[in-house]
């Protein structure tokens, strides 16, 4: 089997994708994993998981605007969970033990105009990359419009305590009032790379050069400049897109110094679509978690309200199948599995037994929203074995002898039950069946007696091939 076609097969499970919230998130947050945890009094490792992608976190998970609520699948069966106000009780009650360790130097200078947003969370991914960053900023007060924020959303204490982490990382940050378009030009011959956050008044001057910014790099023009974070106006935005656009800018930065194309295959950055299947079917529909007291969520009532996520997922054939549930696996995670197999070219093949137990009924296909059908990809796997004789005998000489005694003229058919003798109606309930639950085979038979006159016969036979030979359902 190619990779292309194991890829083909793979693209069909849809497990794999993003849930809702995640994919709605501008920085991806896993707020599934966050609230699993949470739910389970791992308050802890929760937060360690939202710092992952949410980068100053004590900042922006307490003004995080999340626009992923708005995808949230439980608002079709209740209320939607309120995840920034989680994320917000998880930064005020769960103390971080984050580490920041950076790379070696890289040799690289950047410099960064404005101290809005974009700009802080630029400089914490860059020092983080080992890349030198000086930070200009027009005055003694940093923060460009997160100082327009109320204290009760976002403590002084809270900003300068962030701002204090960049210094301790490396950041320089140099005052310059009379910053404009001589200074970037200046910067230009002495940086590798300029990014300008319009997020900070001092940067209005920029302006007319971001406009000419591309969408996807934010690069603002052919060599090395790049400007975003712009804002409708100072005090209204939306601080998760404003990271969103320093992390844009850090990667396409990335991709300058390496020769690369600054806009191929960024498809996902951002909010995305996503293929997930959720059924809500049987899910009993549950308002929010009140709070009592309206700062937020106390532990407790974090943990209740986080217990109210559906945990996205697809899952519909594993909950129908019971080879997949024996296998505890799901399409495309046992594709992998078979595909691995196959490609072995010496040692041990531990995934046959998986690749015969599977009966090619079709339920799979028949429930997957993408059609997935397992029974044809290992159908495929066993042909492919076989071809190359690579099936150990012993894997399939049972069935085949078992095909062999069920099809003889000595078990295959047992006759008409009539007193006249004449043809009759055949029952056919197969080999499998018949050996697995032979009492319902009984009674199913003794139902059809009763009822049809003439008699009615069993056959036993088998309906085809043993399917270690590369089809059937033995």
């Amino acid at each position: 089997m190619e990779q292309s076609e194991l890829r083909a097969w793979e693209n069909k499970c849809i497990q794999e994708e993003q849930p809702y919230c995640q994919a709605a998130c501008p920085l991806h947050v896993d707020v599934r994993g966050m609230l699993r945890l949470l739910d389970g009094n791992k308050a802890a490792e929760a937060r360690k998981l939202l710092e992952r992608t949410m980068l100053l976190s004590d900042i922006f998970a307490r003004i995080c605007d999340h626009p992923c609520q708005e995808s949230c699948r439980r608002a079709d069966v209740g209320e939607p969970i309120r995840i920034g106000a989680l994320e917000r009780a998880l930064v005020e009650t769960v103390p971080s033990t984050q580490r920041h360790l950076l790379l070696p130097s890289k040799g690289r200078r950047v410099l960064l105009f404005g101290s809005g947003p974009s700009s802080l969370v630029a400089a914490h991914d860059l020092r983080r990359k080992g890349i030198e960053v000086t930070l200009k900023h027009g005055g003694a007060i940093l923060g460009g419009v997160l100082r327009n924020l109320p204290e009760a959303r976002l403590p002084v204490r809270v900003l300068e305590a962030g701002l204090e982490m960049l210094r301790a990382m490396g950041v320089v940050f140099e005052a310059d009032p009379n910053m404009g378009l001589d200074t970037l030009e200046t910067g230009a011959s002495r940086f590798d790379a300029i990014y300008i956050g319009l997020d900070d008044p001092w940067t209005a001057w920029a302006g007319e050069l971001a406009q000419k910014a591309d969408p996807v790099s934010l690069a603002a023009d052919a060599s090395k400049i790049f400007a975003g974070g712009t804002v409708p106006n100072y005090l209204e935005f939306s601080p998760v897109f404003l990271a969103l656009a320093g992390r844009k800018a850090v990667l396409s930065m990335e991709r300058l110094f390496q020769g690369a194309s600054l806009t191929a295959g960024r498809e996902k950055e951002g909010p995305t679509a996503t293929r997930l299947y959720t059924s809500i079917e049987g899910v009993a529909p549950a308002a929010a978690e009140p709070m009592a007291n309206s700062d937020g969520y106390a532990p407790g009532e974090a943990v209740r309200e986080a217990g109210r996520c559906l945990q996205c997922e697809c899952m519909e054939c594993v909950k129908s199948c019971v080879f997949m549930e024996h296998y505890k696996g799901y399409p495309k995670k046992m594709a992998r599995e078979i595909y691995n197999n196959l490609s072995v070219v010496q040692g041990m093949r531990q995934a046959n037994r998986m690749i015969l137990s599977c009966s090619d009924c079709g339920l799979c296909a028949a429930i997957c929203p993408n059609d997935f059908h397992m029974g044809r990809f290992c159908m495929t796997a066993r042909a492919e074995m076989i071809a190359a004789r690579r099936m150990p005998g012993s894997a399939h000489d049972f069935a085949l002898r078992e095909q062999a005694a069920a099809c003889s003229p000595e078990e295959a058919w047992f006759g008409p039950q009539s007193e006249t003798g004449s043809d009759a109606a055949c029952f056919f309930p197969g080999c499998q069946l018949t050996g697995a639950s032979p009492e319902h085979v009984v009674n199913v038979l003794d139902h059809l007696r009763a009822r049809i006159p003439g008699g009615v016969g069993v056959l036993l036979t088998c309906c085809g091939p043993g399917f270690p030979a590369g089809s059937g359902c033995c």
